[in-house]
């Protein structure tokens, strides 16, 4: 009998919300929202998309107190950046998300003091915290060695005080795949299970256009741009594969069910040829073989300088500017985005979008 993933009740509950949301005929409110705290960082990632914002043009912490109070009771709420522990008014916000719904933390780990850790998992909201690590080391990401010892210490404190004081939150690995870290992704991996404790890894290609999940907005127009992003075909793909083979040999051993692959096209533990993974490496993208994009309807991402957009570059309104939530998801904007997508399928600037999934593995 074939095996399969096995998704968290979290998931399967946001799936089922998400189809509700996406056949309704009335408008509600999406279920994940994403805040981009800052495009701070004490790192300089090569593959970073994001800029700069001038100081004065920020969210302010009130700004973002406001927001979450306008958040539906079923919504998840996931803190980023930049690097969100490096945004100063972080414990504000994020204590203010999880008192009221389960938070997702996306972080380097380089900040995880004590102090920091025992702060995130006093708060029961706590869903997830996830670490990005794309090899032992992260020298990709310019990590010191100092700085690598002090974020697998931080990870650990945080999987040893996790099982004793909130043992419900989650350990997270997020991994990009790069052609600088191909020949080692089975060693990263059998280090973030054994030596971190993880509960589950997700992988991720470059984005496939400029415009995707960048901060720098643009126009309806641009939507239509058959750009692709720099650098994003794989010279090591075969590599790649390979290393992703004895993952899933490594985990179908250990009666593992938690490794993904985005964007989802096909079920890792299926035991299907990890050739049909290359659709993720092709030029063309096959975007007819994809099921219809919900993420409008599922996610809203709110920038650090106030812009509220979808997974694409193109905002909806501000929230700075208007600070009303509805307003701004049911503006002519808004709705103009979500009726050419669902009667188009995609924009071209939708190519190799980690959201996207296979028909067939439409809920």
């Amino acid at each position: 009998m074939a095996l399969r993933t096995v998704n968290t009740p979290m998931y399967e509950r946001e799936i089922h919300l998400i189809d509700s949301i996406y056949n309704s005929s009335e408008f509600r409110l999406p279920v994940r929202y994403v805040f981009i705290l800052t495009n701070e960082c004490n790192l300089s990632c090569p593959f970073c998309y994001l800029q700069k914002i001038p100081p004065n043009k920020r969210m302010a912490l009130d700004d973002w107190l406001h927001l979450i109070e306008q958040l539906p009771d079923y919504a998840r709420v996931i803190l980023m950046g930049g690097e969100p522990l490096f945004y100063k008014d972080f414990e504000k916000v994020y204590r203010a998300a999880a008192s009221r719904f389960p938070c997702t933390i996306v972080t380097n780990g380089t900040l995880l003091s004590k102090r920091m850790v025992e702060m995130l998992l006093s708060e029961k909201g706590l869903y997830e915290l996830c670490v990005s690590i794309e090899m032992i080391g992260n020298r990709n990401r310019g990590f010191t060695e100092r700085q690598w010892e002090e974020m697998v210490e931080g990870v650990k404190y945080y999987v040893s005080l996790r099982d004793r004081v909130n043992p419900e939150a989650r350990l997270g690995i997020a991994t990009i795949l790069l052609d600088e870290n191909a020949h080692h992704l089975f060693d990263l991996y059998r280090f973030c299970r054994e030596e971190l404790g993880c509960d589950n890894v997700t992988y991720n290609p470059l984005n496939g256009t400029p415009m995707q999940l960048r901060d720098r907005m643009g126009t309806f127009e641009e939507l239509y741009s058959r750009e692709k992003a720099e650098g994003i075909y794989y010279r090591n793909w075969d590599l790649i594969k390979g290393q992703l083979k004895k993952i899933r040999e490594y985990d179908i051993k250990k009666g593992i069910r938690s490794t993904y692959i985005r964007p989802k096209v096909m079920d890792f533990y299926s035991g299907e040829s990890l050739d049909r993974l290359d659709v993720i490496n092709s030029e063309s993208g096959h975007n007819y073989r994809f099921g219809p994009c919900k993420y409008p309807w599922s996610d809203c991402r709110i920038y650090s300088d106030g812009n509220v957009s979808p997974c694409l570059a193109y905002s909806f309104g501000n929230f700075k500017e208007t600070p009303d939530l509805t307003r701004i998801l049911t503006s002519d904007r808004a709705m103009r985005f979500k009726e050419v997508l669902r009667k188009e399928g995609f924009f071209p600037q939708c190519y190799r979008c980690v959201f996207q999934y296979l028909k067939e593995y439409e809920r």
